[in-house]
C-alpha cells in the first residue's frame, strides 16, 4: 500500500493505472490473474469490471473453488 497524499493507494491499483496511462474508474477491479494478491507484476494482472470478478468469485463459492477459478479465467481470457 502507498501513500498519495493522504489517500492509500493499493499497488496492484498502482501498477495498473500506470500500465493503462490513466486513473482506474471506481467500477473497475485489478484481478491477480496467479491468485496471488503478493503478484503485482503487469503481466499478472487484469482490469475487470466490478460485476464480473465478483460474478466469478460467486460461481467459484457456490460450485467449488475450482470451476469458479477457471471460469474466471475464460472469461479474462475472452475479454483480453
Amino acid at each position: 500500500m502507498f501513500y498519495a497524499g493522504r489517500t492509500k493507494v493499493r499497488e496492484h491499483r498502482m501498477v495498473m493505472e500506470q500500465k493503462l496511462g490513466r486513473p482506474l474508474f471506481p467500477y473497475e477491479v485489478v484481478h491477480h490473474i496467479n491468485g496471488s494478491k503478493a503478484g503485482n507484476r503487469p503481466e499478472n494482472l487484469r482490469v475487470l469490471i466490478r460485476q464480473k470478478h465478483n460474478s466469478g468469485y460467486a460461481f467459484g463459492y457456490q460450485e467449488g473453488f475450482e470451476a469458479g477459478y477457471n471460469k474466471a479465467k475464460e472469461e479474462i481470457n475472452v475479454m483480453s
